[in-house]
This record gives structure tokens, sequence and C-alpha cells, in this order.
């Protein structure tokens, strides 16, 4: 099962609005190739999605794939010191509560 922090869909939504992605679009985490995971653009959810809010906007859709491939994960948010634009850049990460990152930028 895929967790979200709060601070990881507080990422997307902002993304999201930048990005200027209708209420009904969200970032879609998908297999593409056996074993790999990818976080795809603004796309609809689909049947058997697991969809995730933020403040009542939908930020999220994984694919039912997906949680067969990572099994328990958590997709959080990190801000680093890099800086594009003047801003700062934030990065999301999966990982696995009893394991080091497995990397998703």
């Amino acid at each position: 099962m895929v967790t979200v922090t709060e601070r990881a869909k507080d990422a997307l939504r902002e993304w999201k609005q930048r990005l200027s992605g209708s209420c009904h679009q969200g970032f879609r985490l998908e297999s593409d190739s056996p074993g790999e995971v990818n976080i795809l653009e603004l796309d609809i959810d689909r049947p058997g999605d697991q969809v995730f809010e933020s403040r009542g906007v939908r930020i999220l859709f994984v694919a039912p794939g997906v949680s067969k491939i990572l099994g328990d994960i958590v997709l959080d948010c990190e801000q680093t010191a890099e800086q594009f634009d003047k801003k700062t850049l934030s990065y999301l990460h999966l990982s696995k509560p009893t394991t080091v990152a497995i990397s998703a930028a």
C-alpha cells in the first residue's frame, strides 16, 4: 500500500497548481516496465486507481499494479539547498519504512 505524507501532498498540490492542472487531474504513479515505477505528468484517474487528495484537490493517482510492485512504501518530499530560478528545489522520495530510500525526483 502506498502512503503519501502531508509534505508530499502539499508539494504535489503546489506543482499541479504551477502546471495549471484541472480539478480532475493529478500526477500518475505507474509502471511502464516490469519492476520500474515512474511519476508521470498530469492525467485523469482510471478505474482501480488509488486516489490521493490534498485540501480537496486531486493530486496523485496510483495505478493498481504499482502497489503490487512496491508493497508498503511512503512517498515523502524533502527540500534541498539546491536552487533553480532562485527557488529551493523539492524532491519526492519513495521509501520503505524499514529500508533506505528508493529514488524518485
